[in-house]
């Protein structure tokens, strides 16, 4: 009888120690998938930016090399109307 006692209470120490780790481990897990979810929310939102960034600077060197294109043949203009004269 006291075999079986110490035997029914040691497998109920093990099960209870089982039942800790599996909570601890699916604690652990969750936060760790919401750590992640956080970092590609900010992926995601640093991308945006990226993008946004480049089509800013794509938009201003095209205006830029607009300019200068524009300012280019004004000049070759001028050059050339001297020359006819």
């Amino acid at each position: 009888m006291e075999i079986t006692s110490f035997i029914f209470g040691m497998l109920t120490m093990v099960v209870i120690s089982f039942v800790v780790i599996i909570v601890v481990g699916l604690v652990k897990i969750r936060r760790l998938s919401q750590t992640v979810e956080g970092m590609i929310e900010v992926s995601v939102e640093t991308t945006r930016d990226i993008h946004e960034k480049i089509e800013l600077l794509s938009r201003q060197i095209e205006e830029v090399t607009k300019g200068s294109i524009s300012y280019t043949d004004k000049r070759i203009d001028n050059v050339l109307n001297r020359i006819k004269e």
